[in-house]
């Protein structure tokens, strides 16, 4: 290589460098953010970026109009009642943050900042969108939530490189026709509005779509041309039937439809095989689809209050789920298949029909937490036993009488609520419960407690109240971590009473 073509090669090495390291062409996210507006002004060239935000300001300097190297300035959190019209000249801004202030009225000059990529009015007092607002052709984002803006202007069409609109939380009754011009949307909130319908058009980039909270009644056919759509949030709206083609929505992992009026689910809702988390509580619905065991992917699912009577088999093929909600529905049983869901960690079928537990919930040897209080079981599987991770185990409201002897080397169980049920029993191992917090035997027919209690020193929590007890066994006096102890509605005689307050005197206890 000769000395020329090196002195060349180094020459246009120390251009590039000395281009890319110059101030102009640094990446703005490089910039350091200024926190003060004086500050700012001694270093006006190097300002970038200004965070003035929770400083209780209501007033903007004209100064600050000789930051021309400004891009991004956040005034969120402040006290301004009015749009600061200093703003207006400032058209080098890109990133303009005003949330959390009381701001009423955006000016129509807002056309001014050509520039702006971001636009956050976020929990001001907004209640209309001036038509100029389609004249910031480069917005990105768009932030209008919490305020109280009824309508979106036409003119909002005309915004083609908008990527994010939130306008949660406002009073939108609908949405323009030009709305469905905004064909490069990514991420949509409308949630907590009074939407009927929406301009569906043709998103198809859109990934995650909010109108949870609003007065839907149904879903277009069209819903299929969300290729792309990854979060679905439909909770709290009317929609009494969804349409076959949310099947087509493959790329799907969230699903929210809870709080509506469905009473059945579309067959290809099971197609729907990327799905991880599923919420249905609290609609209508009489069964789920036999196939319900394709979404394998599946990690919650949520279908408390409903009118569910039984569950398909292929239940049990949800090996990935690890909650399962059931409460508030009618089943009478629980499929066998539940013990080959090797991941589920809890499990609610609170207010039920349930007349047993299957003896298969054995094999689920990851659970934490069974809740089926509210049911009409009289036995609890002996296999239960082998539950060693159970943590958090709820009965209350049921018929049992007695506990299988196995049952009381639950060591990792710290939340034990047998409540409402007519047993007679406790047995002294309940020692072996050395983790157990709180403890809850109200409303039973025990004459008597075991002493095994006593050794339950992790105990903070203790109730008794609606037995038959007498008296209680010594050394209760142990307990040292005891906070909450109530004995209601028992026998105990005023010794005893005495005595109990001598043994615990640093418990609150409730006679």
């Amino acid at each position: 290589m000769s000395k020329l073509y090196r002195l060349l090669l180094l020459s246009v090495l120390c251009c590039w460098v000395w281009k890319s390291t110059n101030a102009q062409e640094i990446p703005r996210i490089s910039h350091p953010f200024f926190t003060d507006l004086n500050v700012a002004l001694k270093n006006k060239d190097k300002v970038y970026r200004l965070n003035l935000s929770n400083q209780r300001i209501d007033y903007l300097p004209k100064s600050i109009l000789n930051l021309k190297k400004l891009e991004e300035l956040n005034l969120g959190n402040n006290q301004f009642k009015k749009f600061p019209q200093v703003l207006l000249k400032m058209k080098q801004l890109k990133i303009l943050r005003l949330y959390n202030n009381k701001i009423k009225v955006l000016p129509a000059g807002i056309d001014s900042l050509k520039q702006l990529e971001q636009l956050d009015l976020q929990r001001n007092l907004i209640a209309k969108i001036p038509k100029k607002i389609g004249r910031l052709r480069n917005l990105t984002t768009l932030n209008i939530a919490n305020n109280q803006v009824k309508s979106l202007p036409e003119e909002i069409g005309k915004l083609k490189k908008l990527e994010n609109l939130k306008a949660f939380d406002n009073q939108l009754q609908k949405l323009p026709e030009s709305f469905s011009n905004l064909r490069k949307l990514v991420h949509v909130a409308l949630g907590n509005n009074q939407l009927k319908t929406i301009p569906w058009g043709k998103f198809k980039i859109l990934e995650t779509l909010d109108l949870s909270r609003n007065l839907l009644t149904g879903l277009p056919a069209n819903i299929k041309n969300l290729k792309k759509l990854k979060e679905l949030y439909l909770q709290n709206n009317k929609i009494s039937k969804a349409p076959e083609e949310i099947g087509d929505l493959q790329p799907l992992t969230l699903l929210y439809l809870n709080g509506n009026a469905l009473r059945r689910l579309p067959k290809t809702f099971v197609n729907l095989k990327n799905l991880e988390v599923v919420k249905l509580e609290h609609n209508e619905l009489l069964e789920i689809p036999f196939e319900i065991g394709n979404l394998q992917k599946l990690r919650i699912f949520s279908l408390h209050h409903n009118k569910l009577r039984n569950l398909p088999e292929s239940l049990g093929k949800l090996t990935r789920l690890v909650t399962l909600q059931l409460s508030n529905n009618q089943l009478e049983s629980l499929p066998n298949s539940i013990g080959s869901m090797a991941s589920l960690k809890a499990i609610w079928v609170r207010k039920n029909q349930l007349k047993a537990l299957p003896t298969s919930i054995s094999q689920l040897k990851k659970i934490e937490r069974i809740y089926a209080s509210f049911n009409q079981i009289s036995m609890l599987p002996i296999a239960i036993a082998q539950l060693t991770k159970l943590k958090s185990f709820a009965m209350s409201n049921n018929r049992l009488v007695a506990l299988p002897k196995q049952f009381w080397n639950l060591k990792e169980l710290y939340f034990l609520d047998l409540s409402q049920n007519r047993i007679k029993q406790i047995s002294t191992h309940i020692s072996n419960m050395a983790s157990l917090r709180i403890l809850v035997l109200s409303t039973n027919l025990l004459k008597r407690l075991p002493f095994g209690v006593t050794r339950l020193t992790n105990l903070r929590e203790l109730y008794l109240d609606n037995n038959l007890l007498t008296k209680l066994p010594p050394n209760m006096g142990g307990l040292l971590k005891l906070k909450i102890f109530t004995i209601k509605r028992n026998s105990f005689s005023r010794e005893e009473k005495a005595l109990i307050r001598k043994q615990l005197p640093h418990v609150r206890i409730g006679f």
